[in-house]
């Protein structure tokens, strides 16, 4: 059965609604985590005349939204692998991941279908994706040219504004901007330099002292198992997420999360890699730990957006060391030549290193 519920609309949706109720618009709207952007689409959705193409990053991700648009009553198509299913002969939208979309069989049946808007979820995976680890996402500008798109929507809380330079760029057209990045003002945030010996055993404390469920993040598959085994023992419950599980194992993970309840007196949280997450709401969910530091600003941003989302309480902690750095530019240098890795990491350690008006600065130049 359609849900019958209907929110009441933020000034931004409104806004981002006007600007693309004309033909050939392209908007950047950028709002916090959960605040909201999905509801965009589905009232767009709500006119039998749309057909909205969503690109979206994660499978996770893409089975919440085709969950959304189901229970909303929207008829859809979603292509999140090599298989595609759908609700109605006549879909409104088409969820699918670029690596899918870019198929060739699933390119023609596309460009048949002829989209009326081309939506981009977590768009800044553009650039922090496109070079080298999802190489689809490096040709994703050139497959929407290809469809001769005149009406664009591109998402995210973290928003570059080297990224939408590039779009305005490559897809010609009248671009509006809508929002502005900011982190949640019931969001508490530690950022805690450390000496290297010192990390497992401040991860441990902080963790185990937490009585709420929440995602320790630790970089690698490798450290998954290794916080897992150190903290279980002690009475902390946690189910491990990373990209070198199963699509089985990771969906069965999802299903647990969807279906937890905030009231049990243990609930379980997740240690996981940065696959975990992203765009996802998990509202029993209240606290991020980062056992080190990630590759750049927008992910640190990114990490900590995964709590304190629409309007509740969260908190979001850091733990870094010099080596960390000296780590990742290791690989950073190894990552390709153009310096953006080296370039990332010498922008994070900038924030990290300033107080904080200079950190503000930072996030204010760094993003829209």
């Amino acid at each position: 059965m359609p849900s019958t519920e209907r929110r009441v609309l933020f000034t931004f949706q409104k806004n981002a609604l006007a600007i693309l109720s004309r033909n050939e618009i392209h908007l950047a709207l950028t709002a916090p985590t959960g605040a909201g952007k999905g509801v965009v689409i589905e009232r767009l959705a709500e006119c039998e005349e749309e057909r909205i193409l969503l690109l979206t990053p994660l499978v996770a991700l893409g089975r919440q939204q085709v969950n959304r648009f189901i229970k909303a009553g929207i008829p859809i198509r979603a292509s999140l692998g090599r298989k595609t299913m759908e609700t109605c002969p006549s879909p409104r939208v088409w969820i699918t991941s670029p690596e899918a979309a870019m198929m060739e069989c699933r390119k023609r049946a596309i460009k048949s279908w002829r989209p009326t808007l081309i939506a981009v979820d977590e768009a800044h995976c553009i650039s922090d994706w496109g070079d080298h680890f999802r190489p689809a996402y490096g040709n994703l500008i050139s497959f929407i040219q290809s469809l001769e798109a005149k009406r664009t929507l591109w998402m995210s809380a973290t928003f570059p504004r080297a990224t939408l330079e590039s779009l305005r760029q490559s897809i010609p057209g009248n671009w509006i901007c809508e929002g502005t990045f900011a982190l949640p003002g019931n969001l508490q945030i530690h950022e805690k330099r450390i000496l290297a010996p010192e990390r497992i055993e401040a991860v441990r404390s902080s963790v185990l002292e937490k009585s709420s469920a929440g995602i320790l993040f630790v970089g690698t598959r490798n450290n998954v198992a290794r916080y897992r085994n150190l903290l279980e023992p002690l009475g902390k419950s946690l189910m491990p997420y990373h990209a070198g599980m199963s699509d089985e194992e990771r969906r069965n993970i999802e299903r647990k999360l969807e279906c937890i309840d905030r009231d049990l007196p243990v609930p379980p949280s997740i240690v996981a890699t940065n696959a975990f997450g992203m765009g996802m709401d998990y509202p029993h969910l209240s606290w991020v730990t980062l056992a080190s530091i990630p590759y750049s600003l927008l992910s640190l941003m990114q990490s900590f957006g995964r709590v304190g989302r629409a309007g509740r309480f969260g908190e979001a902690e850091l733990f870094w060391t010099e080596e960390d750095f000296r780590f990742s530019g290791f690989f950073a240098t190894r990552g390709g030549s153009d310096g953006k890795g080296v370039r990332d990491l010498k922008k994070l350690r900038q924030y990290l290193e300033s107080n904080s008006a200079e950190k503000t600065r930072i996030l204010g130049e760094e993003f829209l």
